[in-house]
């Protein structure tokens, strides 16, 4: 999966569809609709067009989305794999609905209405060219990964499995999202929750703690997951390893919560041992820490159940006094046996 073609009706969403492939794989993304129209509202011409995608086209690595059906044939023959957001007109009429009036990256302008004749253009989309995308993923069926989906759920599963790190009996943790600030703001937010740390998170701290998961995955490549449980599908939490000043170093740290609902069912446990399993076989680190607020007995139980050895206390710069635990790739190895 390197050249990746996706296409669907307007308002399908295929270009944040193709952003959330953007940040799961690394690959380049190219929003035609960026290419052709220009900030004015006018576009450059069919024969530049077709030029700057036969550009495109020839890189190593893409991922295209946009319509242009007069080049789906062109684009399908270059990709390897093609993402067909196939979703019934009611969904896609409800999506240029609420697209009005914001900002996107896709294209070089804020829609400020949807008029009549673009919304008979979607309608006619159903009639004048379904069957020719119907034809031609016919004629690339043997040569092409073809996924069609029929709704958005289907397409956020989809993203969301290919972001799972790792299962344990009961949760899989799998990398963080956008889509997941209301469950992550029921864990983060809440004031009991996070008792031990300075205040609870407001919705805007909400969306940092989500970037600063993202930009960790791409830089160190690993960071905080979501949590989710198995039973119901819902996320009830986070886990995983982060970067984190210890003794005025930075250091891996497992770290986890909890919402309130799930705490004293042994969750703790099980994510973190996994964790910290996880991180020795795939990272080249010879230790791995935890630090808790000295009052924080539930976290601390889970370290030294972790198979953590207390090392001492340390003042982070917020002035909570911590404790510092920490497991060596020996002590790890030697408790496996």
């Amino acid at each position: 999966m390197k050249r990746i073609l996706v296409i669907g009706p307007s308002g399908a969403g295929k270009s944040e569809f193709s952003r959330k492939l953007n940040r799961t794989l690394g690959i380049p993304i190219y929003h035609l609709d960026n290419i052709f129209w220009k900030e004015d509202k006018t576009h450059i011409t069919r024969e530049e067009f077709d030029i700057k995608l036969s550009e495109i086209l020839s890189k190593d690595k893409w991922i295209i989305d946009g319509d242009y059906s007069r080049t789906y044939d062109i684009r399908m023959e270059k990709s390897d794999t093609i993402i067909f957001l196939d979703y019934p007109l009611d969904t896609c009429l409800k999506g240029v609905e609420s697209r009005i009036g914001k900002n996107r990256p896709d294209i070089p302008w804020v829609e400020d209405e949807f008029d009549s004749e673009f919304k008979e253009w979607i309608i006619n989309w159903y009639n004048n060219t379904l069957p020719k995308v119907n034809e031609l993923l016919d004629k690339y069926k043997n040569s092409k990964e073809i996924i069609r989906f029929k709704n958005r759920k289907e397409a956020n599963d989809y993203i969301n499995n290919m972001n799972v790190v790792l299962e344990t009996d009961r949760l899989i943790l799998r990398k963080m999202n956008e889509d997941d600030f209301d469950s992550l703001k029921k864990v983060i937010s809440d004031s009991e929750n996070m008792k031990y740390y300075p205040k609870p998170y407001d919705d805007n701290g909400v969306k940092r703690w989500i970037n600063w998961c993202i930009e960790s995955y791409q830089k160190n490549g690993f960071g905080l997951y979501a949590v989710i449980l198995k039973e119901s599908n819902e996320m009830i939490g986070d886990c995983g390893i982060s970067m984190q000043v210890i003794d005025d170093e930075l250091k891996p740290e497992i770290g986890y919560h909890l919402r309130l609902d799930y705490h004293r069912l042994g969750l703790g446990s099980e994510m973190t041992q996994a964790t910290k399993d996880y991180f020795f076989n795939n990272f080249n680190y010879d230790e791995v820490y935890s630090y808790m607020n000295k009052d924080n007995i539930p976290s601390y139980k889970t370290a030294e159940k972790n198979g953590m050895t207390f090392l001492h206390f340390y003042t982070d710069k917020s002035g909570s006094v911590d404790r510092v635990y920490r497991i060596t790739r020996k002590e790890w190895k030697e408790n496996k046996k």
